[in-house]
C-alpha cells in the first residue's frame, strides 16, 4: 500500500489509466450483461486484463494491497462505466481480499490464491450452519446477494455455528456464535433466482449447500482484527472495509446519471416547447444534484484517509470511528439516490421507457440504495454515539 502522498498519487494516475482503458469495453458489454443476469464474459475478461480483481488484497497472497482512497476511486469510474462491472469488481476483489488477509496457512489458502489469483464472491449473513463432523465441518444453508457468483471460483458463507448435537453454539453472554467458510463454488448450487428490477447485470442469486463436507481450514473470521497477513488496512472492522465499495458504486451511479442527463438535455419537452436543459428549475436541480455527488466524492475519500491514516500511526478504528464510517456510507447513498431521482425526474416521460438509459441508471440506483451497508441503522447508530455522555 502507498504509504506517501506522492506515492499515492502515482498509484491513482495508473489506475485511472487501467479504468480508461478498458471503459469503452465495459460499457459496450452493459446492456449484455442486464440480458444475461450475470457479467458479460467480455466485461470479466477486460476486468482480469487490468487486474481489477486484486485491488483490495494482500501482496502476500498476490494482491495489489491498494489505499482505500484508490480503491474508491477506481470503484467509482468502473460503476460510471458499467454499473455491473463495477459492482461485481468491488465485491470479487474485496472478498478475496479478506479471504486473502485471514484464511489460515494450509491446504485451501493454497488452492485458493496458489496457481492464480482467484475471485470470490460472498454474503455477510449467517444464513447456512457448520457442525463439526469427523471431516471437519458439514455445511447446510441457503445464502443470498452473492454478487458475481457465476464467474467466480469461490465464496465466501456466513455460519451459524453448531456443536455435536446440531444446537446453537453461544458466547458466555449467550449470543450466537458465527463465522465464514470459504465455499469451492463447484460444490454447491446456484439458483436461478436473480430476476430483480436492478443491479440485474451483477447476477447476484441465491446458492445452496446440502451436507456439504469441508475441513477445518476453509473456516475464518468474515474480515475484522488480527488478519494474518496484509497491511494495516486490514486491521479493521469487516463493515469498514466493505463499505468502501458500495459508496463508490453509488457514487459511480450518480455520475452516470448526470452524463446521461446531460447528454439528453437537448431534448424537446412537448408540454413546454423547450429543451429539458433550458428551464430555469432544471438547471437549478441538475447544479445540486452535481454539488452533492462530487461533494460526496470528496468527502468519502476523506473519512477514509483518514481512517488509514489512523492505522498507519497504529491507532485502532474504534466503535465510535465504525460508526461514522458507516453513516458516511449512507449518506453518501442517500446523497446519490436524490441526484439520481432528480435526473430521471428531470427527464420527464421519456425516460420512463425500458430501451432509456436512465431507466436502467434510476432502478440501478434504487437497487443499490438498499443495500445493508448503507440502510438507515448507520444513522441511527452513530447518532447513538454523537449523544452519549463523555
Amino acid at each position: 500500500m502507498s504509504s506517501t502522498n506522492s506515492e499515492l498519487q502515482r498509484e491513482l494516475a495508473d489506475w485511472r489509466e487501467r479504468v480508461e482503458s478498458i471503459a469503452p469495453t465495459l460499457r459496450a458489454h452493459g446492456r449484455e450483461s442486464v440480458e444475461l443476469r450475470t457479467l458479460a464474459p467480455g466485461s470479466v475478461a477486460a476486468l482480469e486484463e487490468i487486474e481489477a480483481f486484486k485491488l483490495s488484497g494482500p501482496r502476500e497472497v498476490g494482491g495489489l494491497d491498494a489505499h482505500p482512497t484508490t480503491q474508491l476511486e477506481a470503484f467509482v469510474d468502473l460503476a460510471r462505466a458499467d454499473v455491473s462491472a463495477g459492482w461485481c469488481t468491488m465485491v470479487q476483489s474485496m472478498v478475496a481480499g479478506l479471504a486473502g488477509a485471514h484464511l489460515r496457512d494450509g491446504e485451501v489458502l493454497d488452492r485458493a490464491f496458489g496457481s492464480s489469483y482467484p475471485k470470490f464472491s460472498g454474503t455477510t449473513n449467517p444464513e447456512g450452519t457448520a457442525q463439526p463432523c469427523e471431516d471437519g465441518y458439514r455445511l447446510n444453508g441457503r445464502w443470498s446477494y452473492a454478487s458475481g457468483i457465476r464467474h467466480c471460483d469461490w465464496v465466501l458463507g456466513g455460519v451459524r455455528l453448531l456443536d455435536e448435537h446440531g444446537q446453537q453454539r453461544t458466547d458466555e453472554q449467550g449470543a450466537p456464535l458465527w463465522t465464514a467458510m470459504a465455499i469451492p463454488t463447484d460444490g454447491i448450487e446456484i439458483e436461478d433466482s436473480w430476476h430483480v428490477t436492478g443491479l440485474q447485470g451483477t447476477g447476484s442469486p441465491h446458492y445452496r449447500a446440502n451436507d456439504l463436507v469441508l475441513s477445518g481450514d476453509h473456516q475464518m473470521p468474515f474480515g475484522g482484527a488480527n488478519p494474518r497477513r496484509g497491511s494495516a488496512w486490514f486491521d479493521i472492522p469487516m463493515t469498514t472495509f466493505l463499505v468502501v465499495g458500495v459508496a463508490a458504486s453509488c457514487i459511480g451511479i450518480a455520475e452516470r446519471a448526470l452524463e446521461v442527463f446531460r447528454e439528453h438535455s437537448t431534448r424537446v419537452r412537448f408540454s413546454t416547447g423547450k429543451a429539458v436543459g433550458m428551464r430555469s428549475a432544471v438547471r437549478n436541480d441538475y447544479s445540486v444534484a452535481a454539488h452533492g455527488v462530487e461533494a460526496a466524492r470528496v468527502y468519502a475519500g476523506h473519512v477514509l484517509a483518514g481512517a488509514w491514516e489512523q492505522r498507519q500511526r497504529g491507532e485502532p478504528i474504534t466503535r465510535a470511528d465504525e460508526s461514522r464510517i458507516r453513516a458516511m456510507g449512507s449518506w453518501v447513498g442517500d446523497v446519490c439516490l436524490d441526484a439520481v431521482r432528480s435526473c430521471y425526474r428531470g427527464l420527464g416521460a421519456a425516460a420512463n421507457f425500458s430501451d432509456h438509459p436512465m431507466d436502467q441508471i434510476n432502478r440501478d440506483m434504487l437497487a443499490a440504495s438498499n443495500h445493508v451497508f448503507i440502510s438507515q441503522i448507520n444513522y441511527e447508530l452513530d447518532g447513538a454515539r454523537r449523544l452519549a455522555p463523555d
